[in-house]
């Protein structure tokens, strides 16, 4: 089990009309007794990572929040995984 937890696993978005956009945030937190080091990233067309991208180093205790924006360019059903490194990936 990683020394981690992710406050949203999950992530939905609901209904966003193309050319619209919708915002959803979640958290990582340091649960372990040793520093927690990671990379939030993703790749998707639709998703882009407005805060806490990038490399991260937490101690015990700390929590860093990331804030995602969806913005479909046609209808549809969308998925992305963001990964947080040793926490697993956001859906």
């Amino acid at each position: 089990m990683p020394p981690c937890s992710l406050s949203a696993p999950q992530i939905d978005f609901g209904g966003v009309d193309a050319g619209s956009s919708a915002e959803r945030s979640f958290t990582i937190h340091s649960t372990g007794t040793a520093r927690l080091s990671g990379e939030v990233s993703e790749t998707c067309e639709a998703f882009e990572v407005l805060e806490g991208a990038g490399a991260f180093d937490l101690l015990p205790g700390e929590a860093r929040t990331v804030r995602l924006r969806f913005t479909p360019s046609a209808p549809g059903d969308f998925e992305c995984d963001v990964s947080t490194g040793a926490c697993g990936a956001v859906r």
